[in-house]
């Protein structure tokens, strides 16, 4: 694993946090990959890092709303992919599947992803990088407590809730 929760990476030149990540195991090879969701620390987009050491395949990715335009791409890979592990709030549950095809541009350099999940499909659009164009910046070992703490923080509220009212209410 590259990175945690909480990790301030470079990607590309820009500045992102790391706020989750999703392992993934193509259940073609069995390869692990992880994908790392990002977010640009100056405008708060959210992006995608997916790192493939396995086959040296690093890029980086933008979720859109809508199918996006082929022309000029080529299939490039297809597989199916099964979530072995995640963090941070993923929308996924281990050993959920997809079945995933990407594209390649002409270049070679951009690529778009379709991913078939049971729920629908997610299309992405984006770009490789190479090795050395993302990296640490800083590891924020008190990130993920803040992150658990602010996550558990409704649940303590309900908790104080009906501890006090019944008090309140005797009063």
């Amino acid at each position: 694993m590259y990175f945690k929760i909480g990790d301030i990476i470079c990607a590309d030149g820009d500045q992102y946090r790391v706020t989750g990540y999703i392992v993934y195991q193509n259940q073609t090879d069995h390869c692990n990959w992880e994908e790392y969701r990002i977010v640009n620390t100056q405008t708060n987009a959210e992006r995608w890092l997916s790192v493939d050491e396995t086959y040296d395949e690093y890029s980086i990715w933008e979720v859109v709303r809508y199918e996006p335009d082929r022309t000029g791409y080529h299939q490039s890979d297809e597989g199916i992919e099964i979530v072995a592990s995640h963090a941070g709030g993923m929308d996924v549950d281990t050993g959920e599947s997809a079945h995933f095809i990407e594209y390649e541009d002409q270049t070679e350099e951009k690529i778009i992803s379709y991913e078939y999940w049971s729920d629908g499909c997610e299309y992405s659009t984006g770009y490789y990088l190479d090795k050395d164009e993302f990296f640490l910046l800083e590891s924020d070992p008190t990130f993920q407590a803040k992150y658990q703490a602010k996550k558990n923080l409704p649940g303590i509220l309900m908790v104080a809730v009906m501890i006090f009212i019944p008090i309140l209410s005797g009063i």
